[in-house]
C-alpha cells in the first residue's frame, strides 16, 4: 500500500481532531445557538461570562446551575450565544472566531440562511474560499464573539447582571451576635464592629480561595460518588424501549467493512420533509459484543426518543448509524456527555480513546 495516502489521511484526522478541542464550534438551532467552555483552573461564571461577553446569571439560568457554584475542573458548560454576543461583523482582530462544522451537503448558501443570513462573501473573506462548496467535516467561520469588554456587554442587553460577591464577615469576639446582615452596619444595633475593624471585606482571591478549599473538602469526602461506576460487559437488552419505531423486518443486509452499519438502511432521507437537529459534544462508551458481527450499532442519549436512528460522525471524518435505546445514566459529578455509544460502534469509527469528540444529525 502507497504511504503517501496514509500519511495523509494520519495528519487530516489529527488535525480534524485539534479543531474539535481548540477552536468555538457552534451547535443548537436557530434561535437556541451555543458553543460548549471546558472550565479549567481558577474560572469561575464571573469570568468566563467576561471571555464570552455574556452575563454570568444568563449562563446559570441556560446551564440550570446556581450562580455562586464552584465549578469543577473540566466541567462541560454551555455557553449560549445570543444578539449581545455573537456577532456576523468583525469589529477587530481580537474577536473570537467561531466554527460550524460542515456536514454531508453543506455549502455557504445553507450557512448563511441558518446563521443570521451572514453575507456570503464574508464567509468566503473568513475562510479564505473561492468557491461555495465546502467539505464534509471542515470547520467554517459563521460569526464571531467581540472581544471582552465588561462595559460593552452591559451596556448591548439591559439584561446581563454582574453581581458582586457579598462580603463573609466574622465577629472576632464570639460571644457576639452575628450581624443580621454582613454589608449593612446598624450602629444602634450593631455597635461600632466597622471602626474595630471587624467588617474588613475579603478580596476577591480570598474568597475564590475558601470557595476552592469547600469544594475540596465536598469532594473528598464524597469520593466515592465521583468515580463512575464499572460497566458489566454482556448482551444488550432484546427488547429494548423503543417509542420511536422504524421497521426493520423486510431489510436485506449483508455487512460490509468500513460501511455505516445495519441501521444505515433506516435513516431518513433530508429531502425537505423531515426536521433535522445536529448537535456536538463529547462521546464515551459502553462494553458490549452486539454489533461485531452484524454491525447493529447502539449508542444511550438525553432528550432523544428511544428508537430514533442518528448519524454519529468522529473527528477522523468516519461516521455510523446508530439506534437510541434510552437515556444516559445519571450519575453524580460525572462528566457532562452528550451520548455514549458501544464499543463495536467506537471500533467501526476507528476510536480508541475512552473520550472523545462527535456531531450528530437526526430527525424530529
Amino acid at each position: 500500500m502507497p504511504r503517501k495516502p496514509l500519511l495523509f489521511a494520519l495528519l487530516l484526522a489529527i488535525s480534524l481532531y485539534g479543531y474539535a478541542q481548540d477552536k468555538l464550534v457552534i451547535a443548537g438551532n436557530p434561535g437556541d445557538f451555543y458553543t460548549t467552555h471546558i472550565v479549567s483552573e481558577k474560572e469561575s461564571l464571573y469570568s468566563i461570562g467576561r471571555a464570552y461577553v455574556i452575563g454570568p446569571k444568563q449562563i446559570a439560568n441556560y446551564n440550570r446551575i446556581n450562580l455562586n457554584d464552584i465549578l469543577p475542573i473540566g466541567y462541560s458548560l454551555r455557553i449560549p450565544l445570543t444578539a449581545a454576543n455573537f456577532s456576523s461583523n468583525k469589529a477587530n482582530d481580537n474577536d473570537e472566531p467561531v466554527y460550524h462544522v460542515a456536514q454531508k451537503g453543506d455549502n455557504l448558501f445553507k450557512l448563511s440562511q441558518r446563521y443570521n443570513k451572514v453575507k456570503i462573501s464574508l464567509l468566503r473573506e473568513w475562510n479564505d474560499l473561492r468557491t461555495d462548496n465546502i467539505k464534509s467535516g471542515q470547520a467554517i467561520i459563521v460569526g464571531y464573539i467581540p472581544s471582552p469588554k465588561l462595559t460593552q456587554a452591559m451596556a448591548t442587553d439591559p439584561n446581563q447582571v454582574f453581581v458582586k460577591p457579598p462580603v463573609v464577615t466574622k465577629p472576632t469576639d464570639p460571644s457576639r451576635t452575628p450581624l443580621d446582615h454582613p454589608n449593612v452596619l446598624d450602629a444602634k444595633k450593631d455597635g461600632s464592629r466597622e471602626v474595630k475593624g471587624e467588617m474588613k471585606p475579603l478580596t476577591d482571591d480570598q474568597i475564590m480561595a475558601l470557595r476552592e478549599a469547600e469544594f475540596k473538602a465536598k469532594r473528598d469526602a464524597q469520593e466515592s460518588l465521583d468515580k463512575m461506576p464499572p460497566v458489566i460487559a454482556g448482551p444488550l437488552p432484546k427488547d429494548p424501549p423503543t417509542e420511536f419505531k422504524t421497521p426493520d423486518a423486510d431489510l436485506s443486509y449483508s455487512p460490509k467493512q468500513n460501511d455505516e452499519g445495519y441501521f444505515a438502511l433506516l435513516f431518513p432521507v433530508n429531502d425537505g420533509s423531515k426536521s433535522f437537529k445536529s448537535d456536538a459534544g463529547v462521546a464515551s462508551t459502553f462494553k458490549t459484543n452486539s454489533g461485531l458481527t452484524d454491525r447493529k450499532f447502539y449508542v444511550l442519549m438525553n432528550d432523544v426518543l428511544p428508537g430514533t436512528i442518528v448519524r454519529v460522525v468522529a473527528p477522523n471524518n468516519k461516521s455510523i448509524c446508530a439506534r437510541v435505546l434510552g437515556g444516559l445514566p445519571s450519575i453524580k459529578n460525572g462528566p457532562s456527555l452528550l451520548l455514549r455509544m458501544s464499543t463495536p460502534a467506537a471500533a467501526a469509527l476507528g476510536i480508541k480513546e475512552s473520550s472523545f469528540t462527535v456531531t450528530i444529525s437526526y430527525a424530529q
